[in-house]
């Protein structure tokens, strides 16, 4: 290995400044302008935090939890709206003019925001666009709870349940889109 030069990707380390690198060298590991060229985004995303003087960050198993915990909820409710959309579809309070819409629309919605946790840059907007949508359908919870007769297969405590449970995962939804601001 030639001296400055950085080790191959298989043996980064964090002693290589990669200032260092000669601009001339044929190896993108060598070579600052190519950088996004390394073989996976890890590496990438070690060389950025090299290059800045910070140390790359690894997921918490907080977050990890959070993360999965909040992916599966939305990515299956995403899924039910499609597989069930009658059903999903008496759960709209009557003043919402188009049921079928309403439902369709969030289910994407969900969908795009539960994908969109997985991925670093899009993780905070995801995180408060599902914030918001997770408000937006509080009146169908609470439609849900006090026309309860309506829905005789769901137990009265499974509706009562369920505010406090929004609660919770508006909580840990804006926990995410905040830590993840801090951490970028």
């Amino acid at each position: 290995m030639r001296p400055g030069c950085r080790p191959p990707a298989s043996a980064v380390t964090a002693r290589t400044p990669l200032s260092e690198c000669r601009q001339n060298e044929a190896s993108p590991i060598c070579s600052n302008s190519k950088i996004s060229t390394l073989p996976t985004r890890g590496l990438t995303l070690i060389a950025k935090a090299h290059v800045q003087g910070t140390k790359p960050q690894a997921l918490g198993w907080a977050m990890r939890l959070a993360l999965a915990a909040v992916f599966v909820w939305f990515f299956a409710g995403g899924i039910a709206h499609f597989v069930f959309t009658d059903a999903q579809m008496r759960v709209i309070p009557p003043y919402i003019a188009w049921p079928r819409a309403a439902v369709l629309v969030s289910g994407v919605l969900e969908l795009l925001g539960a994908l969109g946790l997985l991925w670093l840059p899009t993780r905070q907007a995801a995180a408060w666009g599902l914030f918001a949508l997770t408000v937006a359908v509080t009146p169908a919870n609470i439609y849900m709870l006090e026309q309860s007769a309506l829905y005789p297969s769901v137990p009265y405590w499974a509706l009562v349940l369920r505010l406090p449970l929004q609660v919770g995962l508006l909580v840990l939804i804006a926990w995410i889109a905040l830590r993840t601001r801090r951490r970028t």
